[in-house]
């Protein structure tokens, strides 16, 4: 436990990689941290168990939404529930499968991305204030996703008492409403606890992606915070100026890698991670015109319209995270252009050794960089609005 808090305090960013990687090995979903966990024997034989019960545990509750398509009594209610939760249950549990596919190419990012250029230069206050965001972004979504969840489970009490018909969540083929016992009972918790486990990891995974992306901000954040104290280094007068420009250019240079492994970051976050910003856009456009619908053509009560509107809200919040970290991503490496140019260059005497350099790195640091979802869609703060008045677009012309 020491040795885990000496971590948090020292390099609080891969610790918290490190947590949100195990919590998802605990999850029965593979491990994706690089570095080797001390497993005993027994460990290793009943993991793979876990992980058969676990993910079939998922994948059979959805399937048995998926059957409640063949009941004949289901209301319109239903109905309209079972397509929405249909459709997002499916598309979570492919963030998972895809996670899963992905664990090797995500071990060996993480390696790189956490550890290559630790040594040359670091900042506690960045990382401080990145993992701080990280934790505000990753709690505002999951404390979203569970209110939605309380308010449709809040509905469900509901239609209990004025309908006479089991609290439910999820609309399930087995057991039916007029179904009763003790294992029918069981099944019926089993399957209002299937979707706050589902959501859970979800929670996770969404996790591993936003604060992958509010690391690499962070580099570019610490590339400015480098570049804007470059400049000091031709200032100090405790040594002469020939030791004063071998030092600039060495330091230069290093500038130059630290740049380039924040550009391959983003590109390789983006390689390992980018179906899952394709998924979360597809599943928040497809899920707040169902959203729409349901809120004008279903019956309307009180607590229905908190639920409808907790889920859309619940949308907004899951594709405006993504949206947000991806955006910040694109602004900081805008401005290192010019923390590179205002670094000192121009007090270095030999400007024919170190000019080439500076032009060649500010022409890099132009180069926009996005995160993007089908390989075409920037995820930005402009695409955000831009997703949401697709879905209302698409809505108002289907409706």
């Amino acid at each position: 436990m020491a040795e885990r808090k000496s971590l948090k305090e020292v390099y609080p960013q891969k610790y918290s990689l490190k947590l949100i990687c195990r919590l998802l090995y605990y999850s029965g979903f593979g491990d994706y941290w690089y570095e080797p966990m001390d497993r005993s024997a027994l460990e290793k034989r009943l993991y793979p168990i876990w992980v058969v019960i676990s993910n079939g545990f998922l994948a059979f509750g959805i399937f048995n939404e998926f059957m409640a398509y063949t009941r004949a009594d289901l209301t319109e209610k239903e109905m309209n529930d079972l397509m929405q939760h249909t459709f997002a249950h499916s598309s979570v549990y492919s963030k998972f499968v895809i996670i899963y596919l992905q664990r090797k190419r995500i071990r060996a990012v993480l390696k790189r991305f956490v550890e290559e250029t630790r040594s040359i230069y670091s900042s506690s206050e960045i990382d401080k204030a990145a993992t701080n965001k990280s934790f505000r972004f990753c709690f505002a979504m999951g404390f979203i996703l569970f209110v939605t969840l309380t308010s449709a489970e809040i509905d469900g009490v509901r239609a209990h008492f004025q309908e006479d018909i089991p609290i439910r969540g999820e609309v399930i083929y087995y057991p039916s409403k007029n179904q009763t016992g003790i294992l029918v009972n069981l099944m019926r918790f089993s399957a209002e606890f299937h979707w706050y486990y589902l959501v859970a990891i979800m929670t996770v995974a969404d996790s591993l992606a936003i604060c992958s992306m509010i690391y690499i901000e962070a580099k570019f954040k610490l590339l400015q915070l480098y570049f804007q104290n470059l400049g000091n280094t031709l200032k100090d007068e405790t040594k002469n100026i020939t030791e004063r420009e071998e030092e600039y250019k060495k330091r230069f240079i290093d500038g130059i890698r630290l740049h380039e492994d924040a550009l391959w970051s983003a590109n390789s976050i983006q390689y390992a991670l980018g179906t899952i910003y394709s998924v979360q856009i597809f599943e928040s456009l497809s899920l707040l015109v169902v959203c729409l619908i349901k809120l004008v053509a279903s019956e309307l009560t009180l607590l229905r319209v908190i639920a409808i509107l907790a889920y859309t809200t619940c949308m907004i919040t899951l594709t405006g995270t993504y949206m947000i970290a991806a955006g910040d991503i694109t602004h900081e490496a805008s401005m290192l252009s010019t923390s590179i140019f205002h670094c000192g260059w121009e007090l270095y005497l030999k400007k024919s050794e170190i000019l080439p350099l500076a032009v060649v790195a500010i022409q890099r640091s132009q180069v926009p960089v996005y995160m993007t979802a089908f390989g075409v869609i920037e995820l930005s703060y402009v695409n955000f609005i831009s997703v949401l008045r697709s879905s209302y677009s698409f809505f108002a012309v289907m409706y």
